[in-house]
């Protein structure tokens, strides 16, 4: 099995900057009895205001706030991604993904979420994994541009497609 997380064909390369860029770690006591957070910031190394959308694989299980927003040019924005379930969801199965697209000042009385439409073609992407384990600690690695490996066990597909 390829241990290389790929996007789609000709995905273009995310151009803003995610931190932590590694891994991330959902920790808790009590993982399955109250959400556990996590903060990723989002910063704008483009030269122009961008919207950015973060999707989930499944809102019963995750959260991401905010899921849409404007950050203009060397605007780092905090985006909390939380476990909210109330049992440890299969790691194979879920991810964060993170897209954006330059949203121009032009069209200010759009939202960030008008930026959106099933034809929207994004600028940049990336993919966030994570991993449960039985100590109730969550571990993801942060995919970009298809060149950081995953562990093969989490893999159960060769492909991620966003």
């Amino acid at each position: 099995m390829n241990p290389f997380i790929e996007l789609r064909p000709g995905e273009p390369p995310f151009q803003m900057k995610l931190d932590p860029d590694d891994f991330i770690t959902f920790k808790g006591e009590t993982m399955t009895a109250c959400p556990v957070d996590f903060d990723v910031n989002v910063t704008n190394t483009t030269k122009v205001r961008q919207a950015c959308k973060v999707k989930c694989t499944s809102n019963a299980i995750f959260r991401a706030w905010p899921p849409h927003s404007f950050i203009q040019p060397g605007e780092t924005l905090p985006i909390k991604l939380s476990l909210i379930c109330s049992t440890i969801p299969d790691p194979s199965k879920h991810f964060f993904a993170f897209v954006h697209v330059a949203a121009p000042e032009t069209e200010e009385k759009k939202t960030p979420k008008g930026f959106w439409t099933p034809n929207t073609k994004h600028d940049g992407s990336s993919a966030l994994l994570f991993n449960c384990s039985s100590q109730m600690v969550c571990h993801g690695l942060l995919i970009l541009n298809r060149k950081q490996l995953w562990p093969s066990q989490l893999l159960s597909r060769s492909r991620l497609y966003l």
